[in-house]
């Protein structure tokens, strides 16, 4: 996928999972680039996959639709109490910093992403 395939299908499945502000972001976006003709900034990017309200709601996407990668990321076999409200809120917590954190880290945080939005 190329950056905006990625960032779009991050957004889409963020929104899905509550990022309320997230609704009409892309469309926002791909105005911006017509109004500019030209592709995403950098910045645009950043402002998005850094916010932590898209973080929290991709991290829910993770545990709801890919729970294997959340529990590699959390280095633990299994996630026994995620239907228990205090532990998912101590997942989520902890999966949203170890996201931003490994995105930071990143040459390419995108990329990063794209790994959890694959078939």
């Amino acid at each position: 996928m190329n950056s905006e395939q990625i960032l779009r299908k991050a957004i889409e499945k963020a929104v899905e999972y509550g990022w309320e502000e997230g609704k009409g972001e892309w469309e926002r976006l791909v105005g911006l680039m017509a109004e500019r003709e030209a592709p995403l900034t950098i910045g645009s990017i950043f402002e998005i996959i850094f916010d932590h309200k898209f973080a929290e709601a991709f991290v829910r996407y993770l545990i709801s639709e890919r729970p294997q990668d959340a529990r590699e990321l959390l280095r633990i076999q299994y996630m026994p109490y995620v239907r228990i409200k205090d532990k998912l809120e101590h997942y989520i917590e902890k999966l949203k910093k170890i996201i931003l954190q490994q995105m930071v880290l990143e040459k390419e945080p995108l990329k990063y992403l794209e790994k959890f939005l694959e078939e």
